[in-house]
């Protein structure tokens, strides 16, 4: 007689534990992301008032402690999505460079290599938004707004560029 293995598979309540874990690792993963993006910004304009308060020095550490543990419990049941969690670390990792660099930039000049480090991070944000905004416009045939997409360059801020908020869309 064979023997009966399915005391042994997760539960509905194991596999909504896991989509609660996955889905605020991304909540924090947008957030992160938005928040270095305005950091580093902020940091590449020059500017040295109308510092972005609202994303300087927040608790996404302790939130990532907090989702990592939850994650962690998941292990046996349902393991929770562990290359959503490793970007999130790495967004983390972004996060608190660009916060620290603009921190220290208010005391003195950054070092040239943090300023290259943040620069290429933010290019390579840069084309990522104007990749996802083609296939948004060109999705919603907006061929205005596309050929501005089209013609931006990652190189510079992208607002000003459009005409519109990267963000928005």
């Amino acid at each position: 007689m064979p023997c009966r293995s399915d005391y042994m598979d997760p539960t509905p309540s194991e596999h909504q534990a896991t989509n609660a874990v996955n889905t605020a690792a991304k909540g924090l993963a947008d957030r992160l992301t938005y928040s270095a993006d305005v950091l580093r910004e902020f940091f590449l304009s020059g500017k040295k008032t109308g510092v972005p308060l609202d994303h300087v020095n927040l608790a996404y550490s302790n939130e990532w402690d907090h989702l990592r543990k939850r994650a962690g419990k998941l292990y046996y049941m349902v393991p929770a999505d562990a290359g959503l969690l490793a970007h999130v670390e790495d967004l983390l990792a972004q996060y608190i460079e660009a916060n620290q660099a603009l921190v220290d930039n208010v005391s003195g000049p950054a070092r040239a290599s943090i300023r290259a480090k943040l620069k290429r991070q933010q290019i390579a944000h840069r084309k990522a938004d104007l990749a996802r905004l083609m296939r948004t416009f060109a999705d919603k045939g907006d061929t205005v707004r596309l050929r501005k997409v089209l013609d931006a360059d990652p190189n510079k801020p992208l607002d000003d560029q459009l005409g519109f908020s990267a963000d928005a869309f």
